[in-house]
């Protein structure tokens, strides 16, 4: 059996017509969580997902993440329009194993170049990485397998791999920062992985189901960021709503105790005297939802103030009805998509 790398012209990479239909999806979704981040989230948060990708390539070559190291990957990662060249490979590499910086001189265990072969086709791959126009997240995939196939060092090939994927999606995006851990996905079940990045080393050129895989990991990993960061993106869009309505402060008020669940104890607006006490052990202590009857309870107003406070909410978009029943109709924040 052959490897992929025997084959004359090996490079020449070949895929199907679902691959960039599944791209068109994935950059509608990448699209859409950019927006997302530009409400709720912040460079701590791109942060934790870069070195959530970091500990897991290092974990997968049993490596230990030094501080040197993480420096060292982020100055680069930050610094993704910088042209990759073979000393800058070599560099990271030094940065994360011990004694590193040097090509493998012996044959490997695992699929891989003959070693007098790595400094002919590191520069094949390099000019495609630096100079190729494809669309971004089709040339990291691509990317990740030929630098993996290539292997030019005896061990932290993911290591460096991860980081040129985090790079060319830097490029895609024309942005450092990243709000979901793509490779912490790649890598969640390792033997998966290796599997995928074998059965497509086996082959002669055809990578569409590597690709394939790869990019529906991106995908996974985007609809968990979203899923994780999802209470503070409800909560924006909820801010912006605010800013564009006029509310009063009683109705103000009421925002935050269902945006604490009802946490009650935070009601101290002097101008709804109301009794709090009578509510400790109301449903809306713990649901986040309100009726008119407790909303005139709790503010001490006459329920058709109350029941104006609901409807002028539900019309600005702020509320809407959690459950129907005339006068036991309740109420919750909306949900802004």
């Amino acid at each position: 059996m052959l490897y992929i790398y025997q084959y004359p012209d090996w490079t020449k990479f070949r895929y199907q017509q679902k691959v960039t239909t599944l791209l068109g999806h994935v950059r509608m979704e990448q699209g859409r969580l950019l927006g997302i981040a530009s409400l709720a989230l912040n460079a701590a948060d791109a942060e934790t997902c870069f070195r959530s990708d970091l500990a897991a390539s290092f974990a997968a070559e049993s490596l230990e993440l030094t501080d040197g190291a993480l420096k060292v990957f982020m100055h680069a990662s930050v610094n993704f329009s910088e042209e990759v060249s073979e000393e800058r490979l070599c560099r990271w590499h030094a940065a994360c194993v011990r004694g590193g910086g040097r090509f493998r001189t012996s044959e490997s265990a695992e699929p891989g170049v003959e070693p007098e072969r790595i400094a002919k086709e590191l520069s094949r791959f390099l000019k495609f990485f630096n100079d190729s126009e494809m669309d971004g997240v089709l040339k990291a995939a691509i990317a990740h397998f030929w630098f993996l196939t290539i292997r030019p060092f005896e061990k932290g090939n993911k290591v460096i791999a991860g980081l040129l994927t985090d790079i060319q999606l830097s490029r895609s995006e024309g942005e450092s920062k990243r709000f979901y851990s793509l490779f912490a996905e790649l890598l969640n079940n390792v033997e998966k992985y290796n599997d995928a990045l074998l059965h497509a080393q086996q082959g002669n050129g055809e990578i569409t189901e590597w690709l394939l895989w790869f990019i529906g990991k991106m995908q996974s990993a985007m609809a968990n960021a979203t899923a994780v960061f999802d209470a503070r993106i409800s909560s924006a869009r909820l801010s912006m709503t605010l800013g564009s309505v006029a509310l009063s402060a009683r109705q103000l008020e009421l925002v935050e105790i269902l945006k604490s669940a009802g946490n009650l104890e935070s009601f101290k607006n002097p101008d709804c005297p109301g009794n709090v006490e009578a509510f400790q052990n109301n449903k809306l202590k713990n649901s986040g939802e309100v009726s008119s009857s407790e909303w005139a309870a709790l503010a001490g107003i006459s329920h058709d103030s109350a029941l104006r406070d609901l409807q002028d909410m539900v019309q600005k978009g702020v509320l809407e009805k959690a459950s129907k029943g005339g006068r036991g109709t309740r109420y919750r924040l909306k949900t802004h998509d």
